[in-house]
Formats: structure tokens, sequence, C-alpha cells
């Protein structure tokens, strides 16, 4: 397990000790991001079959209820005062075993946001 992204899931308040109940998202927002856009929320909709759920910047882990695989992926954004919403460019899906988590984080490269992602970024045994 990369201790990057262990730091990661702990930055957002999660933990590895209690992996093993179904596939976990987590959205990191980085350090850069959250400077250049500090009002912005993101949201990561992910979907498997009839199965849906989102992962905000402002709720930053999803727990699935024993569920793995591969999820299809939306990321968006909005800003306020704006109403409008954004979507970012990146991956269009995302895999996690039951038994692990996932990372999606948001990034940016000058103007320009994106989304990066790291299937089972870590695991339990």
């Amino acid at each position: 397990m990369s201790q990057d992204s262990t730091s990661k899931l702990e930055e957002v308040g999660g933990s590895t000790e209690d992996l093993g109940a179904g596939a976990r998202f987590v959205l990191y927002v980085s350090a850069a991001v959250k400077e250049a856009k500090p009002k912005a929320v993101f949201r990561a909709h992910l979907t498997q079959g009839n199965w849906s759920g989102t992962v905000s910047s402002e709720d930053p882990i999803l727990q699935t209820d024993g569920m793995s695989g591969n999820f299809e992926l939306k990321v968006d954004y909005s800003e306020p005062p704006a109403d409008f919403i954004a979507p970012l460019d990146g991956p269009s899906d995302i895999g996690c075993n039951e038994n692990c988590f996932s990372i999606i984080e948001i990034r940016i490269d000058g103007e320009k946001l994106f989304y990066e992602t790291v299937w089972d970024a870590g695991c339990s045994q």
C-alpha cells in the first residue's frame, strides 16, 4: 500500500483498518486546487449497473455495500456564485476490489482542472 495513498485517505478522515465491506472511493482535492478554487465543490458520480453513488469534496468518502469491479465515472464541479456545473477531463471509469479503496484526485495544471484515478490504492489482506 502506497504511503502517499494512505496519507490521502487519512487526510480526508478515512482509515485502512476497516476495509473489506465493499469498494471504497475517496475524492481527494490537491492543495494547489484548494488554493486556486477555494469555494469550488467537486463531485464524482459513480455507476455500476442499477447502482449509483456520489462522492464530493464536502463528503469525500463513499463506501459501497459489498460491491467491487469497474464503475463508470464522471466528475464535475461548481463554484459560487455561478450555478453552472462544469465537467472535468479524466478517465471514464475506475476499478476497485471489495477490500480496497480507490482515489479520484482533482488536480490543476496552470488554469486547467482535471482528475486522475488510482485503482486499488490500498487494500486489506
